[in-house]
């Protein structure tokens, strides 16, 4: 988080101590109210932008959004006590109450964990396709026909975007990083750990060095279902 600007010596703010508690534990809500904000990706976005001690003004910027867009879901977080002052200056700072909660399916609008499975990937792929179409939209302008590939992948016919051209490649240095694949892998069990090993600490090495330009990212890896494809 971007605290510059929410510096207490630059802001004349007080000198006081900021609470340290120890957050690691994951705290379990009781409270509908509370659950639903903590699932709300307006709410969570804001909640996400005071992990640190920051202001008002501070979390706005850092999040690109109006003040009052963002002042609107802040007064719920601190309603719900979901928000604290932790240094009563000017501005006052504000933190998250923790880094961890766990919510009961029951207190979801789902209630079993495939419902809620659709609905946490509902927005999540939305946002995902909107992202993919766009950038496949810009590359057909630059290189003709846009379409589907359907070609061979050691048995059998897999489907992948791709233009109409001899010279296109999606890994050329000029092209956009996007990367959409689906399919099947045979692993044993060993193999399958090493691969989700390998791709948490690719993901991990990646978040540790941040660049400029946010870019979406969706990792799935499950063994595959044993019922037979209709």
């Amino acid at each position: 988080m971007n605290l510059e600007g929410v510096h207490p010596l630059r802001l004349g703010l007080c000198w006081c101590e900021m609470e340290q508690t120890s957050r690691s534990s994951s705290q379990q809500v009781t409270d509908t109210e509370v659950a639903s904000a903590l699932l709300d990706t307006r709410s969570r976005l804001v909640l996400s932008a005071f992990l640190t001690p920051t202001s008002l003004s501070a979390a706005a910027r850092d999040l690109g959004r109006p003040l009052n867009t963002v002042k609107y879901q802040w007064q719920k977080l601190r309603r719900l006590g979901l928000l604290k002052m932790v240094c009563d200056g000017r501005p006052p700072l504000y933190q998250a109450e923790g880094e961890s909660f766990f919510i009961p399916y029951e207190l979801t609008p789902a209630h079993w964990p495939q419902d809620m499975l659709q609905l946490l990937h509902t927005e999540w792929n939305r946002r995902m396709d909107t992202a993919l179409l766009s950038t496949a939209e810009d590359e057909a302008r630059r290189h003709g026909v846009w379409g589907m590939q359907v070609r061979r992948q050691e048995n059998a016919l897999t489907l992948e975007h791709a233009a109409w051209s001899a010279g296109w490649n999606f890994t050329r240095p000029q092209a956009p990083a996007v990367l959409d694949l689906l399919g099947e892998l045979s692993l044993d069990f060993e193999q399958a750990k090493a691969l989700q090993r390998d791709l948490l600490q690719l993901l991990a090495q990646y978040r540790r060095k941040p660049g400029s330009q946010p870019h979406l990212i969706r990792l799935t890896l499950t063994p595959a279902s044993t019922e037979k494809a209709h």
